[in-house]
């Protein structure tokens, strides 16, 4: 066991050290969200299955492998009975739907093409739910457009091979429940340490900055503004893993607490980086306190990695002695008026934190209620102008003529193109172009990999022990890129698919991916042909929402004591969330109309500036905390957050007086000041002014 500690240590420093060689770019991938317990997980249950259907000669045993797999990817981290609930309910509803869909194609192309479209409608329609639903309807509906290709001639023939597909799922679920148990706290566990490897990224982000002799200030800002949304996305995400934890599994338990303040911790160092970030980017250091300071969060990023990897291995205690030296670390950094990171630990009060799976009741009162709240919402959507709605339609349309385009061209293995139209189709515009190029180009390199199998692996044997690293790879991969998802999940099924089928060779992949870019190019143009939905509809909204928030969080950091820690803390919370989704509505709206370019880039930079002024304030209130900022610079900002905070008028920032360009001023106010006027520029050309 002490190799295997130290086998870890230090393979998780290697790690380390090849993600410090990374370009800015590649901020989004990161090794925090590989997830290799998942990955080993799916590549046993399918292989296994794999290697039984070789050794007693039935090739319909692969639909077992590739249930078990479908049944490993419906499974939504939480509780045991939210984890039997998802896979579970998959395995039902992909065997029912799935036949019912083979049954169809049996009688003919249209009543199969009836079929697809009334389950892909169901499916898409489950988006109005939740997240998990949607996944597992997906899922299922994938296997709807996967069966239809393998129709069931006669009644026993059919349900032999629904029974082994099914065999394939509930060996899954045997082996996720029994071997590969998961504890219930080991999702906040992971979430957690997400949250403090994207909080070492973000301080590695600034030692790089620092370091840098020349870089390209719009760059480094885009870069710098991916990171923090990334740190804010890994918090939420947490903080949701913390609430699903049962009452009867977290109350009184000490790794409860610990995850708590943990999570709640965070939030204080991610206040202390982003007025880091603020110093790094406006500083004129001389070249050796840039260095030293480079240094110093450098070892401070080292540090927040370590205390992620230490919360994320049961069932050791919260490390106190790395948070303090992280304290001490911050005392180095030699900035003017910088503060130093502060660590004090008040006990928490698990009472006082929302649980969303109660304890106690029985299973059935609370399945009623699960389907009173469903039916509820159902209710609520079911509207022309629901966006639920519109994309089922969308979807069940894409999909269909999909499938019908395969059957009139009668393309062999058709069904990766309606399938591959299916998973890429998402309900705006924005979302599905970066997907459909991401799986495009992932189904290319995959199929290449399987080429390149395919003339090494000669045996069946050798085809089934094949797919456990790529089976493993992509189950691993799959929440750090859905490029890489891809780019090991294609050559997995393209020899399961052999093993399925006696024809292989060079050319049966390339049907294969040429069905798969097919099916990506009639998702893309049906997303933005049919009923699209458009995010630039949405820019406004956004904007004056992201204006309004971080102009309060800044009027709280210049009340000083004013404002207490809990009103800071839930103002940087709504401003950083805000942001967010300002940057991902301007993302998505340039995949949608690219005449909209300018006022895109304008968005932008609105989002620059305000990420900005956040930091500013975080700077305010870490650094200064016991000096008042200039009072004229204070009514100022408060005038601007009144006239931005009243409902119903559009933001309209006041006249700077002219003492504001006093030379009594701070740098810092004075880039305040220089910011805000940047902002009533761009507001102004954007029409957000009367």
């Amino acid at each position: 066991m002490l190799k295997l500690h130290r086998f870890h240590i230090g393979s998780t420093a290697f790690v380390w050290a090849v993600e410090r060689l990374r370009f800015p770019w590649m901020t989004s991938l990161s090794s925090v969200e590989v997830n290799l317990s998942e990955g080993l997980r799916a590549a046993c249950a399918a292989t296994v299955l794999l290697l039984i259907g070789v050794r007693i000669n039935s090739p319909d045993f692969a639909w077992a492998a590739i249930g078990a797999f479908w049944t490993c990817l419906a499974d939504a981290a939480g509780s045991p009975a939210r984890r039997l609930a998802s896979m579970g309910s998959f395995a039902v509803l992909s065997t029912a739907v799935g036949g019912a869909t083979a049954f169809a194609s049996d009688l003919g192309t249209v009543s199969a093409a009836i079929a697809i479209a009334l389950f892909v409608f169901f499916a898409g329609l489950s988006i109005i739910f939740s997240a998990p639903a949607y996944q597992v309807a997906i899922l299922a509906a994938t296997a709807c457009v996967v069966m239809v290709d393998h129709p069931a001639f006669r009644a026993g023939d059919g349900f032999h091979f629904l029974f082994i597909y099914l065999t394939g799922c509930c060996f899954a679920l045997l082996l996720s429940f029994t071997v590969w148990r998961i504890h219930p706290f080991a999702p906040a566990r992971l979430a957690t340490k997400i949250v403090y490897g994207r909080l070492a990224e973000l301080a590695r982000g600034n030692a790089r900055l620092l370091a840098a002799a020349n870089f390209d200030a719009e760059k480094w800002a885009r870069c710098t503004a991916e990171k923090r949304m990334l740190v804010r996305n890994a918090i939420e995400s947490a903080r949701k893993s913390l609430v699903r934890i049962p009452r009867s599994k977290s109350d009184g338990r000490q790794l409860f607490s610990d995850l708590s303040f943990a999570i709640e911790d965070a939030e204080g160092i991610f206040e202390y980086l982003l007025a880091v970030s603020h110093m790094t980017e406006q500083s004129s250091l001389a070249q050796l306190n840039r260095d030293r300071s480079a240094r110093v969060l450098t070892a401070m990023s080292d540090l927040l990695g370590r205390i992620g990897d230490v919360l994320s291995e049961p069932p050791v205690a919260y490390p106190v002695p790395l948070r303090r030296r992280l304290s001490r670390l911050s005392a180095y950094l030699k900035e003017p008026a910088m503060g130093r990171l502060s660590f004090e630990r008040p006990p928490v009060d698990t009472g006082t934190i929302a649980h969303t799976v109660k304890n106690g009741g029985s299973w059935l009162g609370a399945g009623v209620h699960v389907v009173r709240e469903a039916l509820q919402k159902l209710q609520r959507n079911l509207t022309a102008d629901s966006s639920g709605v519109r994309h089922a339609i969308r979807l069940a349309t894409a999909t269909t003529g999909a499938f019908l385009v395969i059957r009139i061209l009668h393309l062999p293995y058709g069904y990766w193109a309606t399938m591959a139209t299916l998973l890429v189709m998402q309900p705006s515009v924005g979302t599905t172009w970066p997907r459909g190029i991401e799986r495009a180009v992932g189904s290319t390199v995959g199929a290449a990999i399987a080429i390149v199998i395919g003339y090494v692996a000669s045996t069946r044997w050798e085809l089934s022990l094949a797919v456990f690293p790529l089976t493993c790879l992509a189950m691993s991969m799959r929440k750090v890129s859905y490029g890489l998802f891809v780019v090991f999940l294609t050559p997995a099924f393209v020899l399961v698919a052999d093993l399925a089928s006696p024809d292989t060779g060079l050319f049966n992949s390339l049907a294969r991916l040429g069905d798969n870019v097919l099916g990506v190019v009639l998702a893309v143009l049906a997303s933005t042909l049919l009923w699209p939905k458009r995010s630039t509809n949405e820019l406004d909204i956004a904007v004056t929402d992201a204006v309004r928030a971080n102009m309060k969080y800044l009027v709280m950091c210049l009340q000083g004591a004013g404002a207490s820690d809990a009103e800071c803390e839930q103002a940087r919370r709504g401003a950083g969330l805000s942001s967010n989704v300002l940057e991902q509505v301007y993302k998505l709206a340039r995949f949608e109309q690219w005449s909209f370019a300018k006022r895109v880039n304008d968005v932008e930079k609105v989002s620059s500036i305000l990420r900005s002024m956040a930091g500013a304030a975080s700077r305010f209130r870490v650094a200064m905390p016991g000096r008042a900022p200039d009072q004229q610079l204070v009514l100022w900002i408060l005038a601007a957050a009144e006239n931005a905070g009243t409902a119903g008028q559009s933001i309209s920032l006041p006249l700077a007086p002219s003492i504001l360009r006093s030379v009594q001023l701070s740098a810092l106010e004075l880039n305040v000041v220089h910011q805000m006027k940047r902002l009533d520029d761009l507001l102004a050309r954007l029409s957000f002014v009367q």
